[in-house]
């Protein structure tokens, strides 16, 4: 079984400086700079469905088209320049507010921002799509933790970098642009570092990739149609044990939703009690508000530490053999944390603003590592193991499970913001039920990756399997 470098094993995750990057400035900035431009809470709340739709149709198909071409350089290249262009428009759309402050330039500004932050989402996730692929492409299943683990450690960097510099500045032009310079420089690293499309070679599926590549060319509605076909049935067919690390991956994406828009303007509004419109810029309560979401921003980056250097130790924790029932345990611990916090604290810790950062960085930090890597390895490793052609299709069809929760999580946040009137610690509150939930879910897991797939596989061949953390037969 062959063994990978470090190189080998850190290669593909460096680009996730740039999904983490994206994703942290558009959570530090993105709420508290859309209420700016006059938009309503509850308008927010829509603006957000950007992310889960754009991932629902964007990562499939990109996943999908890439195994049928047998590259991922191309849409990584395309998703980061595309990335730094809208980003860098959207933290600009106030110089045309700037023009003369009527009601139609406003307007316009607002439109622009609202257009260039879906554009920018989806460009975000056709970047993002083909990166945990290269894993599954390049990384033998039983290194594919390590691997795995190092996505988590660059995302926390790129969250460290994103929420250190929203607790700095206030100014999201620059907040943005070193955000998306971040993306690019990231992006040439894992191309220039990373083979591509190695797996596919490997299982010999070079003469189709062939016959893919030449039908794009002429027929690109065709190879799109065929794609969606293969979505489609990847969806109908995808396999229970997938579905069951759906289960738990989609409710703790639930929890994270309200934390994850709200949690800056939380503290702007809630812990400091400021107050942000469009026509307040300056004022005592604009000032005040600001230096809450300054410190919303330095909670999350001191949780983006946390799940860094939680996400390097994690494949230390659990080396030499741990069985699945060990890391569940630390994965059903760091979800119910997370949970109980979303809970309790937004009622019994606000007025105490230092206790209440504490606690939320290290429930954010535990949760978001486990989140991050441990449903990732096994069903990378499900997809190497029995469908090493459909790889980038199954990673792309499982992420739909981090996307649903963002829309379910719209209606939910509108019923209670809009027609119940209640706050947004009633929204964190309905986080952390969910959060519960996600940890309770985790024992519907089956113990090996594969569940049925075991019955003719030797016991020795099963504990490698099940166990993403052994490195070589000798420990088992």
């Amino acid at each position: 079984m062959a063994t990978h470098s470090m190189s080998d094993l850190v290669a593909p995750s460096i680009g996730w400086v740039g999904t983490g990057v994206a994703f942290c400035v558009q959570g530090g900035y993105g709420t508290p700079f859309l209420l700016e431009l006059g938009l309503t809470a509850d308008a927010v709340n829509y603006v957000w469905l950007a992310g889960p739709i754009s991932g629902i149709l964007a990562q499939p198909l990109v996943g999908t088209l890439s195994d049928r071409l047998g590259r991922r350089k191309p849409f990584i290249l395309f998703g980061a320049i595309t990335s730094f262009i809208t980003m860098n428009i959207f933290a600009n759309v106030k110089l045309i507010k700037d023009l003369d402050h009527s009601l139609a330039t406003t307007n316009l500004a607002a439109w622009v921002a609202i257009i260039t932050f879906w554009l920018s989402d989806f460009c975000i996730n056709i970047y993002m799509a083909p990166l945990r692929t290269l894993v599954t492409d390049n990384i033998s299943s039983h290194q594919q933790m390590d691997a795995m683990s190092w996505f988590s450690v660059f995302g926390g960097i790129g969250g460290v970098a994103a929420f250190g510099l929203g607790s700095i500045t206030s100014n999201v032009r620059i907040i943005y642009f070193v955000g998306s310079m971040l993306i690019a420089l990231s992006s040439i690293a894992t191309m220039v570092m990373v083979r591509d499309g190695q797996t596919l070679r490997a299982v010999g599926r070079t003469d189709a990739i062939d016959r893919d590549k030449r039908s794009i060319s002429r027929n690109s509605g065709q190879l799109l149609w065929t794609a969606a076909t293969d979505i489609w049935e990847g969806i109908v067919q995808c396999p229970i044990y997938v579905w069951k690390l759906m289960l738990p991956q989609f409710l703790m994406g639930c929890a994270c939703v309200p934390l994850w828009r709200y949690g800056t303007h939380f503290y702007g509004e809630s812990i400091f009690h400021g107050t942000v419109t469009e026509d307040n810029e300056g004022s005592e309560a604009y000032n005040t508000y600001q230096k809450g979401v300054r410190y919303g921003n330095l909670a999350l980056c001191i949780s983006g530490v946390i799940c860094l250097v939680t996400s390097w130790l994690i494949p230390k924790w659990f080396a030499h053999g741990t069985n699945y029932a060990t890391i569940r345990l630390f994965w059903c611990v760091s979800y119910l944390m997370f949970g109980a916090f979303l809970c309790i604290a937004p009622y019994a810790l606000t007025d105490n603003v230092t206790i209440f950062l504490i606690v939320q960085s290290c429930a954010d930090g535990l949760s978001k590592a486990s989140f991050h890597i441990f449903g990732w390895v096994f069903v990378s490793q499900y997809a190497q193991q029995f469908d090493p052609h459909n790889a980038g299709l199954m990673l792309s069809i499982f992420n739909l499970c981090q996307c649903f929760p963002q829309i379910v999580m719209s209606f939910i946040t509108s019923i209670l913001l809009n027609t119940l009137q209640l706050d947004i610690a009633a929204l964190l509150f309905v986080g952390g039920v969910f959060g519960v939930l996600s940890a309770l879910s985790l024992f519907f897991v089956d113990d090996k990756v594969g569940g049925a797939h075991h019955k003719t596989r030797s016991d020795d061949e099963q504990k490698i399997e099940m166990n993403p953390l052994i490195s070589n037969k000798d420990d088992v």
